[in-house]
């Protein structure tokens, strides 16, 4: 959202809990809502105070700032300063015992700007008891309705309103919230934020304003049942990453008082790769024995999956399957997409959050770069000769690129010899590419026609020419220089008209020795501005690529139980 979206004032009143402040803060530095200030107020020791503006001063932010009070004051008093210091067309009261998830101000906002009210609080929030590590997921809407279905901590309101929290009295330094919520109800339209109890954990530490008991009652009468956490248990699972918890004493998620599971039961996350591509089995080499993530085949394991990856060119029938909540679906291929139109069929691919193919818009770009690109495959430096000029190789029955036609045409001008199994040329004990490259290598230009023309669909034909010592010719991605290691290192068909000039191009380049060198001897060129850069990542493991991404979503919170 654009700045015409308001800022967020935070609001913390807080008194000599320097630990729990910390975590606040932390909370509020990684809140991904672009607009937002924290405004800090405290009545507590010099010390305290004086801790608080140092670490301020450390963070050297200019969105955040502490106001240091004296005197006696009742918590109602604390929050009124705050709101009379707060510069934010929104206020959110931002306790200093409790934790947020960094799409909480995001969320709330949105949900609150979005209808017709004025002011918003949660409906459910997670509540953490920090020396057991029971955590729970309670509902008010449960057992209340109205003002009692809100959580009054969990505010979110316009800062202009006519309320005011009491300074005197007995909520005055207990119950305050609660005492605004129902002034709030009672004035205003106000919109209850329902299913987004992961964005706020409310905590029990031994010091809060209210006691074990409440807090007991709480978790037992309005948490949520175990049906609810194994409904949620994934989206649980991430939307807790974001949260920095101990993992000691570990995490336990109960209801009705049984644990239901608890955050050390797997320390890795499991992806699913559903489906192998064309029956191979993946090469997952770098990603063996990641700490973070292990793959996996066994599709017993579909609902502890965190992500699951589906080939689509050769997907099974999954209308059977259910998406676990928080579950990530990624679509995976190599494969054209002209010539599997379900890759851009809006309704086939709604269910699935990632892409991970060809083109360079994906979100985890799978290609056909190879490692060996710079060094060259061992043994390929073939001497050349005008008796093997051309070749061309050519498997696959697909031609939406008029290739077949277009090499009839130019055989006609000059000799070509024809591989593969739509070819005439047969090779003896083929032992798959290491042939190829092999043979490749003994020609002076290899035919690398595409079959199919496609912005970024740049696949082995253009690469093993060039990997083989040989130059490409190339008929494809019209976008193909992208991908070249410098400008001078193949041929592009496109500039020439008609296969007559290719081949008269061809046989030119043939005669002229010193030409020719400054095409195949491209590795002694400098490569193009940024392709170095490209050539790592693109060489680098899709699927540990695909585990950072996943990291990134854990991490920035886009979560959705």
């Amino acid at each position: 959202m654009t700045k015409t979206t308001p800022t967020i004032s935070c609001l913390v009143a807080t008194l000599d809990r320097w630990e729990l402040l910390q975590e606040a803060i932390d909370c509020f530095c990684r809140q991904t809502w672009p607009h937002k200030e924290l405004v800090i107020a405290t009545e507590g020791s010099e010390t305290y105070q004086s801790r608080i503006a140092a670490h301020l001063d450390d963070l050297g932010r200019d969105d955040m700032r502490l106001i240091r009070l004296e005197g006696e004051y009742t918590l109602g008093k604390v929050r009124n300063t705050l709101l009379d210091e707060a510069s934010g067309e929104l206020v959110c009261q931002w306790d200093d015992d409790d934790l947020n998830h960094p799409e909480r101000l995001r969320i709330q906002a949105e949900h609150l700007l979005t209808r017709d009210a004025k002011a918003c609080f949660f409906t459910d929030q997670l509540q953490w008891f920090r020396s057991s590590g029971e955590l729970f997921w309670t509902d008010w809407s449960r057992v209340g309705s109205g003002a009692g279905a809100l959580i009054p901590g969990t505010l979110m309101m316009w800062r202009d309103l006519p309320v005011r929290y009491p300074e005197e009295g007995v909520y005055s330094r207990s119950g305050e919230d609660s005492a605004l919520l129902e002034s709030l109800i009672s004035q205003v339209p106000v919109a209850g934020l329902r299913g987004r109890g992961f964005l706020s954990i409310y905590t029990y530490h031994g010091a809060n304003t209210f006691d074990l008991q409440h807090h007991r009652q709480l978790a037992l009468y309005r948490g949520a049942d175990r049906t609810f956490i194994e409904d949620h248990r994934i989206a649980l699972r991430r939307a807790l990453a974001a949260y920095c918890l101990p993992r000691s004493p570990k995490i336990t998620f109960k209801a009705s008082g049984q644990e239901v599971f608890n955050l050390q039961t797997r320390q890795r996350r499991a992806i699913l790769i559903y489906n192998r591509m064309f029956g191979e089995a993946p090469n997952l080499e770098s990603v063996e024995g990641m700490e973070r993530y292990e793959f996996t085949e066994d599709r017993s394991r579909y609902d502890e999956a965190v992500a699951v990856i589906f080939h689509i060119p050769d997907l099974p029938d999954t209308t059977h399957l259910r998406k676990r909540p928080g579950q990530i679906w990624v679509a995976w291929s190599m494969e054209c997409e002209a010539n599997y139109p379900q890759l851009v069929d809006a309704e086939f691919m709604a269910p699935f959050d990632l892409r991970m193919a060809y083109p360079l818009r994906s979100d985890i770009n799978v290609n056909y770069v190879p490692t060996t690109l710079y060094e060259g495959e061992v043994g390929l430096d073939h001497p050349k000769s005008s008796t093997r000029l051309a070749c061309s190789w050519i498997s696959g029955l697909v031609d939406n690129s008029g290739r077949e036609e277009y090499l009839r045409e130019l055989a006609r001008y000059m000799e070509i010899h024809f591989y593969g199994s739509q070819g005439d040329r047969v090779l003896e004990n083929d032992q798959g590419r290491p042939t190829k490259l092999s043979v490749v290598g003994t020609y002076k230009f290899d035919l690398a026609f595409e079959n199919t023309l496609a912005q970024d669909y740049v696949t082995e034909k253009f690469f093993d020419p060039l990997v083989a010592g040989t130059v490409p010719v190339y008929l494809g991605a019209p976008n193909v220089i992208d991908f070249a290691p410098t400008d001078h290192c193949f041929l592009d068909v496109r500039h020439y008209p008609r296969p007559a000039d290719l081949a008269e191009r061809l046989l030119e380049l043939d005669r002229d020795d010193e030409s020719y060198a400054q095409l195949v001897n491209w590795r002694s060129q400098p490569p193009r501005p940024g392709f170095r850069e490209f050539y790592s990542v693109a060489t680098s493991c899709p699927f540990r690529r695909l585990c950072d991404t996943l990291d990134e979503i854990w991490k920035q919170g886009e979560v959705e139980p």
